[in-house]
């Protein structure tokens, strides 16, 4: 998952094991984000009270949700988003498309792929690959 900033470069959403939940989200400081702005983004996802926690020590799910924290800091226009899905239970997937129809009405765009049918009442464009496929 990633997204584009409005300069172009690239924010990388993935997230390394060894580190917790609120350094995993520190790199976006560069973005001027506050330890406060970290905390509430990390609430957001129901991940209050994992910031100083390992995040390899985390479930799936949980680690995805870090990344989608990540991606809640950033003013990027554009979301780039790979199986967003993946790892969420049914209340996380829930969150997303309203994270998503969120960003969308606002005046961003979002670009995903997934195996899932979404549920998604904002312009929606499908693409069925499989002819393609060699």
């Amino acid at each position: 998952m990633g997204a584009l900033s409005l300069s172009g470069t690239r924010l990388r959403t993935q997230i390394r094991p060894q580190r917790s939940g609120q350094s995993s989200l520190a790199p976006c400081q560069r973005c001027h984000c506050l330890t406060s702005q970290i905390c509430e983004s990390l609430a957001a996802v129901n991940l209050a009270g994992y910031e100083y926690r390992p995040v390899g020590a985390l479930s799936a799910g949980q680690q995805r949700r870090v990344a989608l924290a990540r991606l809640l800091l950033s003013d990027a226009p554009l979301w780039l988003l790979d199986e967003p899905f993946t790892a969420l239970d049914v209340a996380g997937c829930e969150w997303l498309e309203a994270c998503v129809r969120d960003h969308v009405n606002a005046g961003g765009a979002t670009v995903f792929t997934s195996h899932q049918p979404s549920r998604f009442g904002v312009l929606q464009q499908d693409l069925d690959l499989g002819q393609y496929v060699v």
